[in-house]
């Protein structure tokens, strides 16, 4: 028998306890074994006692096994930093009755394109879908792409967290995964066909499930916001494959843009999906659904506000619908942009009525008019004060690799959290802002993004030079990473989870610089309090420490797994033994 090693040999064993045990009750009554009967049934009896207390430990021994794949944050339709808008109940019943149908039908297609122009409503519909069958306990994974986002944009982390979903919904497909990894401790980083082949089918097919194939329903929202047109073309080659499995029947519902078939050149192949496009629904259909929705909201704003029983009136909902049919986002930002209680209700639907846009074909005009409104006060300076602070707030804002919490954001713009919180307030209508401070601010839809980058309305006040604001960014980057630490510790975050792992504390000044061994199993930091120190990045234990005479030091580096140098304010560099702590070379 092979010896014990790590966490996954435990839990083995508490599998192969549990299976030791169905032998002993499978057998217990035969002839030959009765004469021991009785010790049989107490060790069955002790068994079983230990399956209880054990399942705790299994759960948190598979929390903390290696199925950590580098899967990307808030990609899931439910992760609490996400916008958590389903369909209203009775909208879209035709639509989810048509993805009911398929996903429940054998032998359907397993590929379901649900396409549409922007703000149709797919992201909602998806999120709506996921969470049905959440409940009905058939979602295995869901991943709502989002462009701009590093973490959600990137097809590389598509797989890894598929995988990861899959082995929390099939908690017996988790030691396949989990043995996957252990071979491959870097699949995260491979190509997505190796990634597939390795974290999904092959595990999948090492399965042996009952024969009755049970129904599987992944979601994938927002293709056409994957950054590369070739991972998506991989995407859909590979996910048809999964049909191979023989102890599971996949379903995939896909959304995108409807110009993202054509640029794959996918238009005419149906052999694997069936394909609707949203904007194509009757429009009486879309007009339908707008009304339930601007009903349902002026009812709630009328009652929280007190206003008139007959606010705003059957004319007025008419006019909107006609107006944004069959854009649900038009709609949605007109409804956030009147019920904002920075501003009056009546008035701002008001100013939406004396306008004469078609807000259904002209995003733009709905951008325009919910910004305008901000500029119109009587004192001059208040509109230049406010466009000055949109600038150096949400056009920085927009172009985030990963979007901030407040209290993150005010640190890298160098401002107070509340007067951050009060800027942003003013552009709820656009933007999605969360009630607690540490949680991210988005925008609402890219739309917003591309209408404020877009070089067309360069004479616009509220234009958002991209260059220009980059530049701005890197130069906060730089001012939040000059400016004193002052507690003066080195951190260790995991670069895949963001969770922080280490704090080390020890330096007395600012810290320098760092670096980290070889091998990874220690870290080296330079402090301006004349020391290096050398931490063990497992434990976050201080090995070593080093000094380095009267000044300032600025720099350190391995040479070796055995040498650190560092270089000081003196224009001096020196080399230490990390083993006997001699130092072997000075340079100057």
């Amino acid at each position: 028998m092979e010896p014990l090693s790590g966490e996954a040999s435990l839990i083995e064993v508490i599998q192969t306890t549990e299976a030791i045990s169905k032998i002993l009750r499978r057998y217990i009554n035969i002839g030959r074994i009765r004469e021991g009967r009785y010790d049989v049934t107490r060790l069955q009896d002790e068994i079983s006692a230990l399956s209880q207390p054990l399942e705790p430990l299994q759960k948190v021994l598979h929390d903390r096994s290696p199925t950590q794949t580098g899967p990307s944050q808030g990609a899931a339709f439910n992760d609490p930093d996400n916008q958590q808008i389903e369909c209203l109940p009775g909208t879209q019943v035709e639509l989810l009755g048509k993805i009911d149908h398929w996903v429940k039908t054998p032998n359907e297609k397993c590929l379901f394109w649900l396409s549409g122009l922007a703000g149709t409503g797919k992201s909602t519909i998806a999120r709506t879908v996921s969470s049905s069958f959440e409940r009905q306990g058939v979602l295995g994974a869901s991943f709502f792409f989002r462009s701009g986002e590093q973490e959600r944009g990137n097809a590389k982390l598509l797989f890894p967290t598929l995988a990861r979903q899959l082995g929390d919904t099939m908690p017996q497909l988790t030691p396949n995964i989990q043995h996957a990894i252990r071979n491959d401790p870097e699949i995260s980083a491979r190509g997505l066909e190796e990634q597939f082949q390795k974290l999904i089918l092959e595990p999948l097919n090492e399965l042996n499930l009952a024969r009755s194939r049970s129904t599987i329903l992944i979601v994938i929202d927002a293709l056409d916001e994957c950054s590369q047109d070739d991972d998506v073309r991989d995407i859909l080659e590979l996910l048809p494959r999964l049909q191979e499995s023989c102890s599971v029947q996949f379903r995939f519902l896909l959304t995108s843009r409807p110009d993202l078939p054509m640029k794959l050149g996918l238009q005419g192949a149906t052999d694997n999906h069936q394909h609707l496009i949203i904007h194509e629904i009757p429009h009486s259909v879309m007009e339908h659904e707008i009304r339930v929705y601007l009903n349902h909201k002026f009812l709630w704003l009328q009652q929280e506000r007190d206003l008139p029983a007959d606010w705003p009136g059957e004319k007025t909902i008419n006019t909107l619908v006609e107006r944004t049919a069959p854009s649900f986002l038009s709609t949605t930002m007109l409804v956030r942009f009147v019920s904002d209680d920075s501003g009056n209700a009546a008035e701002r639907l008001e100013a939406i009525l004396s306008d004469q846009t078609n807000y259904a074909t002209n995003m733009e005009g709905t951008y325009t008019l919910i910004l305008n409104q901000l500029l119109t006060n009587e004192d001059e300076e208040k509109p230049r004060q406010l466009i000055h602070e949109f600038q150096n707030t949400i056009g920085i804002l927009i172009l985030l690799a990963t979007p901030l919490s407040v209290d993150s954001f005010a640190k890298l713009l160098q401002m107070e959290t509340d007067k951050v919180q009060e800027q942003i307030k003013l552009f709820y209508p656009v933007l999605d802002v969360p009630a607690r401070s540490d949680k991210p601010v988005q925008i609402l839809h890219l739309s917003f993004r591309d209408f404020l980058l877009d070089k067309k309305q360069e004479e616009y006040p509220f234009w958002v030079d991209e260059s220009l604001v980059h530049k701005k960014l890197a130069a906060q980057c730089l001012k939040v990473m000059q400016d004193p630490n002052e507690d003066h510790t080195v951190k260790l975050w995991d670069h895949r989870t963001g969770e922080l792992r280490q704090t080390l504390k020890g330096h007395t000044d600012w810290v320098s610089s760092i670096d980290f061994s070889p091998d990874s199993q220690l870290l080296a930091s330079a402090s301006f309090d004349d020391s290096f120190k050398v931490w063990d990045t497992r434990t976050g234990k201080l090995c070593h420490t080093f000094w380095g005479g009267v000044d300032e030091i600025y720099s350190v580096t391995f040479v070796s797994d055995d040498q650190l140098s560092g270089s000081s304010e003196n224009n001096t560099v020196k080399i230490w033994d990390l083993y006997t702590g001699e130092m072997r070379v000075v340079c100057s």
